[in-house]
């Protein structure tokens, strides 16, 4: 199988707010990028709205979307509305795309930006290899003596990997770019860490390091990691946790999913400091943000005793791909192709690709079309089946890739921000669920169009001896800590080693929004401290991931002094 370098495609242009000319509503961003040679069906069905419509007029990614959706329908691959959701153009489909619920900025896809899945199989799947083929690299960490050909295939291993790549950075080719990851440009590099025996934490050590070692060959600036050890442990001893805070040091932001058993224990990578840990939300397949609620994720503190995760993203209703050539894929066509026929032609078709599903064969005998139709509508919610070439899915595997999405919108908009920025700011801008425990949720949920637009505000990078802050300098005799905000007034550090007093210790500000301050050194013990920003408003030290509760549904940051 070739691997290639991707080659350019679909670029936005980008206007003040203005309206759109096929909807009306004031936007800010108009696609001028469709022709009449690749999109020619597109625009056939907008100047059947809009007679007086023209490309260069554009559209907004919404009227497009619901064009695509149209289309889609038109050719029996997507569904027919079965469930009403309160925005037009998406009503026709029960599964929104993740670019829209998580209302994405759709001037940035990741472009050159490397992104490393770790997982259990991978097929190159052609939502990742057409229209151009973003795969750099794909290995068998596992099984290293495997022969390339081995990937042409999809083998059962092969499900979650490709399904997690896909929800990231799918370009939507089986379903004419609707169900296109927010990270639709992004290259890829795909390394298979599971055998026969199963996925074990020295393959997943292995393959972070070549990660690390591949850094600049493939420009991996982010690793994805819906996999986990099997036992927790301290960060200090495990190796798949040593292995991920070293590629942190590379430069390489390490997201990994929390897992999905509220009972269990947070295990590595998900545990270790600086990675990026991931739970989920349930937004009941809406739009709305009022309606998000938490899905059953892992969370707690840790052996090293601090809070997992830090941030939330969809975990649920997530669009994902169907295997090609399976007996999964199979069926979803078959299931489909019967929801668009009636009568005679219904019952035919039945008696000639019932053995292509999981329907009782005793439906061919059934006269009552309303029933056979039922039994199908029933066998594809069953199986999740969106359409004959996706399914959707659940599972905080599923949220952190969309995490690394946004992550690659950051690095596209601002390539100089290392992973200690790409944190803060992820944080900074995270969205609190009201309501819900802050052990449960962390900072809150991933808010991809503010994590984006402060990534294109922010002009410089911080040097390594600030990427972290609450440093006990023993040499020096001191403790340092560092914050970053170009609009705080000012900044204050309010801890129990001053009995939380608001007139606690003023931090003086730098250039470009740095503030610093620096405390003797204190006696030995574990402290903890907020920052507080012009007098009203407390925080948790963005840059120091040791937090717990603070009783008040917030979060307290820790340091100790040996």
């Amino acid at each position: 199988m070739k691997l290639h370098e991707p080659n350019d495609k679909d670029v936005m242009q980008v206007s003040t707010k203005t309206n759109c000319p096929s909807c009306g509503e004031s936007v800010d961003v108009l696609i001028r990028s469709l022709s009449e040679s690749t999109d020619g069906r597109i625009i056939k069905t907008i100047l059947s709205r809009n007679a007086k419509w023209t490309a260069k007029d554009g559209i907004c990614p919404r009227c497009l979307d619901g064009v695509r959706v149209e289309l889609l329908r038109q050719n029996g691959l997507a569904p027919e509305r079965q469930t009403d959701f309160p925005f037009s153009a998406m009503s026709a489909t029960e599964i929104p795309p993740t670019p829209f619920r998580m209302n994405a900025n759709p001037n940035f896809t990741g472009k050159g930006i490397g992104i490393c899945f770790i997982d259990s199989g991978f097929y190159p799947h052609p939502d990742l290899v057409k229209p151009s083929n973003r795969i750099l690299a794909i290995r068998d960490i596992a099984t290293p003596k495997r022969v390339q050909g081995y990937f042409a295939k999809p083998h059962p291993q092969s499900w979650h990997g490709t399904m997690t790549a896909v929800v990231c950075a799918g370009s939507g080719y089986l379903s004419d770019s609707f169900y296109k990851g927010i990270a639709c440009d992004a290259n890829l590099v795909l390394l298979k860490v599971q055998n026969d025996a199963g996925i074990s934490g020295e393959h997943i050590t292995e393959a972070i390091l070549w990660a690390t070692k591949n850094r600049d060959k493939f420009n991996i600036r982010i690793v994805n990691l819906s996999v986990t050890d099997d036992w927790p442990e301290s960060y200090k001893n495990s190796a798949v946790d040593q292995a991920a805070e070293e590629a942190i040091k590379a430069g390489i932001v390490v997201v990994a999913a929390v897992g999905n058993d509220p009972n269990a224990e947070v295990k590595p990578p998900a545990n270790s400091p600086n990675v990026l840990s991931v739970g989920g939300t349930n937004d009941h397949n809406t739009p709305d943000p009022h309606d998000d609620t938490l899905y059953h994720s892992t969370y707690g503190t840790t052996v090293d005793d601090f809070l997992k995760p830090e941030l939330i993203a969809p975990a649920i209703w997530i669009a994902a791909p169907i295997l090609p050539d399976t007996a999964e894929q199979l069926e979803a066509e078959a299931l489909q192709h019967f929801l668009h026929l009636d009568g005679q032609d219904l019952k035919d078709a039945l008696r000639r690709q019932i053995s292509n599903t999981r329907l009782d064969v005793r439906l061919r005998e059934e006269s009552s079309i309303d029933r056979i139709k039922q039994a199908i509508r029933n066998r594809i919610n069953e199986a999740k089946y969106i359409s004959p070439h996706y399914m959707h899915v659940d599972g905080t595997s599923f949220a952190a890739p969309l995490v690394c999405s946004v992550v690659a919108q950051m690095l596209q908009a601002n390539p100089a921000l290392t992973p200690a920025v790409v944190r803060e700011i992820l944080l900074s801008t995270a969205r609190n669920l009201t309501g819900v425990p802050v052990d449960r949720q962390g900072y809150g949920m991933v808010d991809a169009p503010s994590a984006v637009s402060q990534s294109e505000k922010e002009s410089h990078a911080f040097p390594r001896e600030r990427e972290h802050s609450g440093v006990v300098d023993k040499v020096n005799h001191k403790i340092v800590f560092y914050y970053h905000n170009h609009e705080a007034t000012g900044v204050m550090l309010v801890g129990d080693f001053n009995a939380w007093s608001v007139t606690g210790f003023l931090f003086s500000q730098g250039e470009n929004g740095r503030w610093k301050i620096e405390l003797p050194m204190l006696p030995p013990g574990e402290y903890r401290y907020k920052f507080l920003l012009d007098g009203m408003r407390w925080i948790s030290d963005p840059r120091n991931p040791f937090t717990e509760p603070d009783g008040f549904n917030g979060l307290n940051s820790k340091f100790v002094v040996e």
